[in-house]
């Protein structure tokens, strides 16, 4: 019901004192549902049912593949979740198991602007590395999203950090035609000349 954004009747099982804490096969909670699909008039606010009212712990629940709410939130562009679950104290530096991802590594890699500020705000690392070695900034060029690019740049995200094979964002960005976002490295000062490891490439090979 949580994943189906049926508030009434998740309103209606909170009442009847059913266990939040209630897992799937995958180890998902309603909360972790509920994140996944944005629904926040299940997660929680004001004048919104809460299903995490009686145990906060429930935000660090994690599913088969480490996966938190707010991970699951972030990862979706789910904006106005992530900051319900961040306000209640979930972590903003959790990883996943698969990836090593953190929140802000997944709000990159798929272009939300938003969700990506936000999580800067609360003082998410910026710097943050997956189990590539990739950082937030990577992700983002590597998926030729400008506009999370030039804000990650403009709070300080570092334009030559290297990827477990040596690839800086414009590297990336070269490598997967996004001449936009190449664009934006160069007027930054991104190095033209930096190389892989595996081939010598630089941007222009």
């Amino acid at each position: 019901m949580a994943a189906r954004n049926a508030k009434n009747v998740v309103e209606l099982l909170v009442d009847q004192s059913t266990d939040l804490k209630v897992k799937d096969k995958h180890y998902r909670t309603p909360l972790s549902l509920a994140a996944a699909g944005g629904h926040e008039a299940v997660v929680g606010g004001e004048e919104c049912v809460d299903v995490d009212a009686r145990d906060n712990s429930n935000i660090y629940t994690k599913d088969d593949s480490n996966h938190t709410a707010l991970l699951k939130a972030s990862g979706n562009g789910h904006s106005t979740v992530v900051r319900l679950l961040v306000d209640k104290g979930a972590d903003i530096e959790a990883k996943e198991t698969e990836d090593d991802c953190t929140p802000l590594l997944w709000a990159a890699q798929n272009g939300y602007e938003t969700v990506v500020g936000l999580l800067m705000n609360r003082s998410a690392n910026v710097e943050a590395r997956d189990k590539y070695g990739y950082t937030p900034l990577l992700r983002t060029a590597a998926n030729g999203h400008e506009a999370v690019v030039r804000l990650l740049i403009n709070n300080g995200a570092d334009i030559e950090a290297k990827d477990n094979s040596n690839h800086t964002s414009l590297l990336q960005a070269a490598e997967d035609g996004h001449s936009t976002v190449v664009r934006l490295l160069l007027e930054k000062g991104a190095d033209i000349e930096a190389k892989d490891t595996k081939h010598q490439d630089t941007p222009l090979l």
